[in-house]
């Protein structure tokens, strides 16, 4: 498991994803015990996080998952379940993006075939980061613009006003809250 103060791009998103999912909050303070001075805000004096939090946005549902685990079950394997469940967070955004890709792909009537479109997707090496980078930000922008492209696809063939005022609010929405992974 990732130990508090280190300075790569796979603890800052990690640290991100524990301080709102364990503490749902942006306070970094009790996370940092010991290395307070870190990445200290000279106006505010407070510690603040170095990279964007989008990604530690969308991985923190398993971050809380992980932490009611390790409530109910004896938390003493070799990794945390916080940590366990927090790394299966890009697998299934990687899947779940397939899933939109394909959806929207349907919606447009876009005739693919599924293995080249499969084999396009993971020769991009974006299984990599899923696997074994599991932390970094690349699944989680492939995740944003999958489901900014479906929900699109899917405000294209919308007649009810009210539904379409719906999704487009969705649109705008995810759009802000998705640009926080690389803000």
């Amino acid at each position: 498991e990732i130990p508090y103060g280190l300075e790569v791009d796979d603890a800052e998103y990690y640290y991100s994803a524990t301080t709102i999912g364990l503490d749902f909050d942006l306070d970094f303070s009790n996370q940092m015990n010991g290395i307070e001075n870190r990445f200290l805000n000279a106006e505010t004096n407070k510690i603040v996080p170095f990279h964007p939090i989008g990604s530690g946005l969308l991985a923190s549902p398993f971050v809380v998952i992980g932490n009611l685990m390790s409530k109910l079950f004896k938390d003493d394997g070799l990794i945390s379940f916080v940590y366990f469940t927090y790394s299966i967070a890009p697998i299934f955004y990687l899947f779940v993006s397939i899933k939109l890709l394909q959806s929207t792909l349907q919606n447009l009537k876009i005739k693919y075939v599924n293995n080249l479109l499969l084999i396009m997707i993971f020769g991009t090496g974006i299984s990599y980061y899923a696997f074994d980078r599991f932390s970094m930000s690349h699944v989680y922008e492939f995740f944003s613009i999958a489901l900014l492209a479906y929900l699109t696809s899917k405000l294209e063939y919308l007649k009810n006003k009210n539904t379409e005022s719906k999704y487009m609010f969705l649109i705008g929405f995810f759009i802000f809250v998705l640009l926080t992974i690389r803000w």
